[in-house]
């Protein structure tokens, strides 16, 4: 068995739990960054609450995958009558990724003491 890859047989806790699934966001990473809203905001220069609405008008099916990137960005652009070209939508999906990724230290320490224990560990995310 490949340790690298390949876990160890889960553990039993005393009351039958085998498995810990940890949601991602607003558990192992914190909400999404107002430093990083405005980020968006300032690079496509329009109020925050504008933003804001067209953000996330669309954002269920581009977290569903329902959306690509460019296309979710695409809506973003004519919510707010801009049109888009490919290097402003990759710099917008930039911005917006590095608005969610603030991991919480204590809760990755946590997951992973748990998957040291020996129970398997998952996590999910709308």
């Amino acid at each position: 068995m490949d340790t690298e890859r390949d876990p160890a047989p889960a553990a039993t806790t005393a009351i039958g739990l085998n498995a810990v699934i940890f949601d991602l966001f607003g558990v192992l990473t914190d909400v999404q960054s107002p430093t990083g809203v405005n980020a968006m905001v300032r690079r496509l220069r329009v109020d925050g609450s504008v933003f804001r609405t067209a953000y996330w008008a669309d954002r269920p099916d581009y977290d569903r995958g329902v959306l690509s990137g460019p296309e979710y960005w695409a809506r973003v652009g004519r919510s707010l009558d801009r049109s888009l070209d490919g290097d402003e939508i990759d710099e917008l999906i930039g911005l917006d990724v590095g608005s969610w990724d603030h991991p919480e230290p204590s809760m990755i320490e946590f997951a992973g003491a748990v998957r040291r224990s020996g129970l398997a560990v998952a996590i999910l995310s709308n």
